[in-house]
């Protein structure tokens, strides 16, 4: 790998949170060095006017802020700032755009959904215990969810589809606690979104040779959150997590005890942070609408993606 040593950052400014990863070029490949989040927001109300309102604005604003100067901390010699799906829908995306660069005098790209789904397929396929197998990867995000189907460097179907768990919350606010009616509305929404939008434009066949079908691996919050809760722990742990498999029954299962909880109660599940005690109600829902929908009985989960891939395509031009 060039750059060998070098220090690269990638801070990932998405619908609900600010994720920073810093990250190092060595022999063995890309070593992580530090990762955090921190929730800002940004698409709360945005459903509903499109636009980013000047709170989020400036919570993201800081903390972006902070994640660049947490970055020079650890040794960055360079940081890639990107924006994903509230920034490149809302009206006012150059509002974000340039009281980022104001601030902090970072530019930052806002991606595309194609973009966004590409980088998320080829941080999760360089894993090396995965480049043997077909995958079916998908990144629940706060606005939209990539989906891509692919092998190694081939990706074979890729769409980013308008299914977000901030995106959500906003449309489908439960009571506290959530009552049986208010789990009804989110799952029919969801059933009928799989039928009329995604599983039309993205069907998945088995393979004509062996009948087999592709690993199921989910990336992002939503399935890092899964994890933790079944390893019982509040301790980010790539390694663990990565080594576990979750099945659609306990995915069900898991949901059924949070739709249950008030939200006081949510606050205390270990491995759940409490900003994300709310908006974790949506995200499970989506995972176990996508493996009913396409008939999975297993999850992977997968802590690279879309930081993880920018952050290598950045150590490969570096001297």
């Amino acid at each position: 790998m060039s750059g060998s040593g070098a220090m690269h950052a990638v801070i990932d400014i998405g619908t609900n949170s600010v994720k920073l990863l810093v990250a190092q070029a060595s022999s063995r490949g890309l070593i992580r060095i530090h990762e955090e989040s921190e929730q800002t927001r940004l698409g709360q109300g945005f459903y509903k006017t499109h636009q980013l309102n000047r709170e989020a604005i400036a919570r993201t604003c800081e903390a972006v802020e902070r994640s660049a100067a947490t970055a020079r901390r650890y040794g960055a010699s360079s940081i890639t700032t990107i924006a994903t799906s509230a920034v490149r829908d809302a009206s006012n995306q150059q509002e974000l755009v340039s009281a980022i660069h104001t601030m902090s005098h970072l530019t930052t790209e806002v991606l595309s959904g194609e973009q966004e789904a590409n980088l998320v397929f080829e941080g999760v396929a360089s894993d090396p215990a995965l480049a043997t197998n077909e995958l079916f990867v998908v990144d629940v995000g706060g606005g939209s969810s990539e989906f891509i189907l692919g092998k190694g460097e081939r990706q074979r179907f890729s769409q980013s589809f308008t299914l977000g768990t901030v995106r959500m919350l906003d449309l489908f606010r439960p009571n506290d606690p959530p009552e049986q009616a208010d789990f009804d509305k989110v799952t029919s929404h969801l059933d009928h979104f799989f039928e009329a939008t995604v599983l039309p434009s993205f069907p998945i066949q088995p393979n004509p040779t062996n009948g087999e079908k592709p690993l199921l691996i989910a990336t992002g919050g939503t399935s890092t959150l899964l994890a933790m809760m079944h390893l019982g722990t509040n301790v980010f742990d790539p390694q663990k997590i990565e080594s576990i498999v979750l099945t659609h029954s306990e995915i069900k299962e898991r949901g059924d005890q949070l739709w249950k909880m008030p939200l006081s109660k949510r606050k205390q599940v270990v491995g759940l942070p409490i900003p994300k005690s709310d908006v974790v109600l949506m995200g499970v829902a989506i995972v176990e609408a996508i493996m009913r929908h396409y008939s999975f009985s297993e999850l992977r989960i997968s802590t690279r993606g879309l930081g993880f891939a920018l952050a290598q395509r950045a150590m490969e031009v570096l001297p």
